[in-house]
C-alpha cells in the first residue's frame, strides 16, 4: 500500500457517548472509498476487541456510522478499506 491512497482520518465528532443510547459518529478525512469496500471499528486491547459500526452514508471526505449503545470502555475508531488499507 502507498501513502497516497490509504484513508486519512483527521477528526471524529464523538468523544463519548451513552452506553444505553445509540448515536451518531462522524468521521472527517480524506480518501474514503466506498460503502462497499469501507468498514468501521471500534477497536480496544490491541484490536483484540472489535465491534464493526454500521455506516449510514458517506462520501470520499465523510462517514457517518452509528455507535450501538452497550459498548463502555476507551475504544481507538478504525477505517478500513479492502482495496487501500486502514486509518
Amino acid at each position: 500500500m502507498t501513502a497516497d491512497i490509504i484513508p486519512v482520518v483527521v477528526s471524529i465528532s464523538k468523544n463519548s457517548s451513552s452506553p444505553i443510547l445509540k448515536s451518531t459518529l462522524i468521521i472527517t478525512g480524506s480518501k474514503f472509498s466506498n460503502i462497499n469496500k469501507t468498514k468501521v471499528y471500534l477497536t480496544a486491547g490491541a484490536g483484540y476487541i472489535k465491534y464493526e459500526l454500521t455506516i449510514v452514508s458517506m462520501n470520499s471526505t465523510s462517514i457517518e456510522c452509528i455507535l450501538g449503545g452497550g459498548k463502555t470502555g476507551s475504544y481507538n475508531v478504525t477505517v478500513f478499506d479492502v482495496d487501500t488499507g486502514r486509518s
